[in-house]
């Protein structure tokens, strides 16, 4: 790809014509115009898509191919491949005073490169601190979290990132 550089340009930008300074408008030339198009349709290629005349929302579907987005308190992003394939996903876990919870991830990860817990932190009347948390990827479909005080349950907030 080169910046436009057809008769007029300003500093390789294009300009519009000016009357009254008889300045010309920048001539958009067919080697810019192919550059352009050769550069989009190449990265819609390598997307995997077929270039279709009928469509024009190919540049968006090679973007966006492979993303995949779930809201809410149990939720995952995952990005396409061709951003790294990387995927984050939330949620809680009820755990009881010193005990542990296993639960199952939203989505399978391929690969897990960890888990961070952490949790709506709940005062109890009477104590001058809360429970200690904390938690783990067990593997590539579960993790772990736990309350080891004594001072009631938690729901324990956790974020998990892998591929």
């Amino acid at each position: 790809m080169h910046r436009i550089d057809g008769a007029g340009h300003v500093g390789h930008m294009f300009v519009a014509e000016d009357v009254a300074t008889s300045r010309p408008p920048t001539e958009v030339t067919d080697s810019w115009l192919n550059a352009v198009q050769e550069e989009i349709a190449a990265f819609i290629e390598w997307s995997g898509l077929v270039l279709d005349k009928a469509a024009n929302n190919q540049l968006l579907n090679a973007l966006t191919s492979g993303l995949s987005i779930n809201g809410g308190s149990f939720g995952f992003l995952k990005l396409p491949e061709w951003l790294g394939g990387f995927m984050v996903q939330w949620g809680y876990a009820s755990c009881a005073p010193d005990t542990a919870t296993t639960f199952s991830f939203n989505v399978p990860f391929s690969t897990v490169f960890g888990m961070i817990p952490t949790w709506n932190r709940t005062i109890y009347p009477g104590a001058s601190n809360w429970n200690p948390i904390g938690g783990a990827a067990l593997s590539v479909t579960q993790g772990r979290v736990w309350n080891t005080g004594g001072l009631g349950t938690e729901s324990v907030f956790w974020v998990a990132i892998g591929k």
